[in-house]
């Protein structure tokens, strides 16, 4: 009888499960291709022109975007993936309680001879291998993308194991706020509803930490906070660190962010003054090429970037073209 309610538990989660897989593995391959068809230059060109604050919000520098691994790590943050994982995340957890309530199956099954603590083990353990699958569904359609579509630079797949990681980390945690959630209540959707709505408050209330520098502490109230698959995958030494690594855009550090833009300028420039000094230099290990001599504004140490205005428009087409 217990076999059965593992059977039900599979069974009821496979079709998901399959599909979703899929679709994210795709969608890593096609994410790759994307990338390739930006230019490097251009891309380089687009994250200098970013305010501090979608920095802060990023959580990684721009020294770090530029490259080709910062670059294919928004994969791991890309609004599709996260809608799928959490898809999946409360669709399972939603379904534990007060689905079968509402189906009217786990009444049923209560009454049998059965192991209770088998009935939310069950599709607990489901959810959790779903999981891992699902992270490394989306790590393997990556590592394809990488191995067929020609990029400008070098990237190593294994740099993307921590980001996969912590996909499976944050639906994992979701699942078991969703299970939680569907234990108190006999309607699935209610449940459904519940538990988006704790995400989108966990995901304001991270994005308040990051941005108000008074209010860090309240990091400590989002399980969001430990969700940070871009810095661990670009800031490899403290990948597999117990706490949440902190970048040099976080809030009270806008300077080195400002910092990593005007280098990232002047190396690209030919024409500035210390452009020959540092010509040789990389970035988080991706060397200067020939498609970052595109013209930008090169500015004296020190010196404030230009508003935008009619006086300086050829500036800042410059900066586009």
């Amino acid at each position: 009888m217990n076999q059965a309610i593992w059977r039900k538990a599979i069974r009821d989660a496979w079709v998901q499960l399959a599909v979703t897989a899929g679709l994210l593995a795709l969608f890593g391959w096609l994410f790759v291709w994307l990338m390739s068809l930006f230019d490097l230059g251009l891309w380089a060109s687009f994250v200098n022109l970013l305010p501090d604050f979608v920095n802060q919000l990023i959580g990684v520098s721009p020294a770090d975007l530029v490259t080709v691994t910062g670059r294919v790590s928004f994969l791991y943050v890309h609004v599709v993936t996260l809608l799928m994982f959490i898809s999946w995340a409360v669709g399972r957890g939603s379904d534990t309680v007060s689905g079968g309530i509402a189906s009217g199956h786990l009444e049923l099954i209560v009454t049998l001879p059965v192991w209770r603590i088998s009935v939310i083990v069950a599709p607990a353990v489901v959810a959790t291998v779903g999981s891992a699958l699902l992270a490394l569904s989306l790590w393997l359609g990556n590592w394809v993308g990488l191995a067929t579509v020609t990029l400008e630079g070098e990237a190593s797949i294994a740099a993307f194991l921590p980001g996969a990681v912590n996909l499976f980390a944050m639906a994992f945690c979701l699942a078991g706020v969703t299970t939680l959630l569907s234990s108190f209540d006999r309607d699935r959707w209610r449940t459904i509803w519940l538990a988006g709505a704790f995400f989108v408050v966990s995901s304001i209330v991270k994005l308040v930490a990051r941005l108000w520098e008074a209010g860090a502490w309240l990091r400590y109230l989002s399980f969001l906070t430990a969700f940070e698959p871009q810095q661990i995958i670009l800031l490899r030494d403290e990948a597999w660190s117990p706490t949440p690594p902190r970048s040099s855009c976080s809030a009270g550090a806008t300077s080195p962010c400002r910092d990593e833009r005007r280098l990232a300028d002047r190396a690209r420039h030919p024409s500035c003054p210390a452009a020959s000094s540092i010509s040789s230099m990389s970035l988080r290990g991706a060397p200067m090429s020939s498609t970052w001599s595109s013209p930008v504004y090169c500015s004296a140490p020190g010196a404030k970037k230009p508003r935008f205005g009619a006086a300086n428009v050829h500036v800042w087409a410059a900066r586009i073209v």
